[in-house]
């Protein structure tokens, strides 16, 4: 199930955009971006670095951990392209994974000595539990999880990111955020992504450009101020096409519920993926076969 973009009007927005004509304060961590940050950490339970998106942000934490030049980065291939794009961008390698029948890729503790990293993906916003006890980096690819990690998620060292795409029902047009109890991870992160510049100008680590811009910050604020009325929304209308908006709460197999385009999901079967590194991957190559979109208009 995915829903059509639905995003503030220009009404809602246009008090933003007026602070930011008066400040001319236009990207580089300007004070709605700040707010908005804010607010995002109160709802989060936890503090939030925002980047130009999702991808960039895997791919600056990544970058944060200093790992191995071109190291085994474990991922489900049963994830949107960009789980390995972000892998890929940061100079490692993605190792593609299986997943069971909920979409959680599986990794069992004797393989984690193989890689660096492991970039864990909350398929369609499902809620992944548990703290993290390994003893390599961990990150969470919870791109789809704004509602569920903001309403049933504790706050924690590892990182979660979350994407604000306009595909996603909590949206800034492009964008997206890290969250974390880790200050000092997060800090690095938000170095990287104006490229690796500290308070006094000087890099100690290579950087990218993926900061958001006031102007996708102003939005936020916009998404945020109707946040409450839009997810009621959302809970309403998927009940009435027979889902649980609230699905991921829910041992509910991904077979037997439809959400994904056929041909997207399945990092492996791309050209530009077919060369990397991948376990046995049945249950994978099953779901590409099988699942198909429901669209809802909100």
């Amino acid at each position: 199930m995915i829903s059509r973009p639905r995003l503030p009007s220009s009404e809602k927005i246009l008090p933003y955009l007026k602070r930011i004509d008066e400040s001319r304060h236009y990207t580089n961590f300007g004070a709605l971006n700040v707010e908005y940050q804010e607010r995002l950490a109160e709802l989060f339970g936890a503090p939030c670095v925002t980047g130009s998106s999702a991808t960039s942000l895997i791919t600056a934490t990544l970058m944060a951990y200093d790992l191995p030049k071109e190291s085994l980065v474990a991922v489900p291939s049963w994830t949107f392209p960009a789980t390995a794009a972000a892998v890929v961008s940061a100079g490692l390698t993605p190792y593609f994974m299986d997943v069971d029948e909920n979409g959680v890729m599986c990794i069992k503790n004797q393989s984690k000595g193989m890689f660096s990293a492991i970039v864990m993906v909350a398929p369609f916003g499902r809620l992944l539990i548990g703290e993290n006890n390994s003893f390599i980096p961990v990150i969470i690819d919870a791109a789809a999880g704004f509602d569920t990690f903001s309403t049933y998620g504790n706050p924690s060292k590892t990182p979660v990111i979350i994407s604000t795409h306009a595909t996603k029902s909590f949206s800034t047009g492009e964008g997206g955020f890290i969250t974390c109890s880790n200050n000092e991870l997060l800090e690095k992160v938000r170095r990287i992504t104006n490229f690796g510049f500290a308070p006094d100008r000087t890099i100690e680590h290579t950087g990218l450009n993926a900061k958001l811009s006031e102007y996708h910050a102003a939005i936020g604020l916009a998404s945020l101020d109707e946040w409450p009325e839009k997810r009621n929304l959302l809970l309403e209308k998927t009940k009435e096409y027979g889902f649980d908006y609230a699905v991921t709460q829910i041992p509910v197999k991904i077979a037997d519920y439809p959400h994904a385009k056929m041909g997207v999901y399945g990092c492996h079967v791309h050209k530009a993926y077919f060369n990397y590194p991948r376990a046995k991957l049945p249950m994978t190559e099953s779901l590409i076969a099988n699942i198909g979109t429901v669209m809802v208009n909100i």
